[in-house]
């Protein structure tokens, strides 16, 4: 059987969220969306720096707690599968614990 785009990329949909999460899940399923689109040397330059990317910016945007460092901690993984030889729906996987994990810090309140 044969799929025109990968089926993890089903979990990356937004628009249901309220919308003061949509505009974080969305970043994370653009990133998706291209990474699915990229063939495998791409992914491993390109992706990475796309992955690097979206991590330096959420460093400064989420707020600090747990669910923010665990965040940060997966998308060094996304960044790291980039390069080595992890399937697409492996690296999309960790992109979807990373984005979950985004979420969830919106949701916490700062810790102090």
């Amino acid at each position: 059987m044969s799929y025109d785009k990968n089926q993890v990329l089903h979990f990356f949909k937004w628009d249901h969220l309220p919308p003061h999460l949509q505009g974080m899940s969305k970043l994370f399923a653009e990133l998706a969306e291209k990474l699915d689109d990229m063939d495998d040397v791409t992914r491993g330059t390109e992706g990475y720096a796309q992955a690097e990317l979206l991590r330096t910016k959420l460093t400064k945007k989420l707020p600090k707690n747990l669910m923010k460092e665990l965040c940060i901690d997966k998308l060094r993984e996304v960044e790291d599968s980039c390069f080595e030889d992890y399937t697409l729906s492996e690296v999309l996987l960790s992109l979807l614990e990373a984005k979950d994990c985004a979420v969830r810090a919106l949701l916490l309140k700062e810790e102090t």
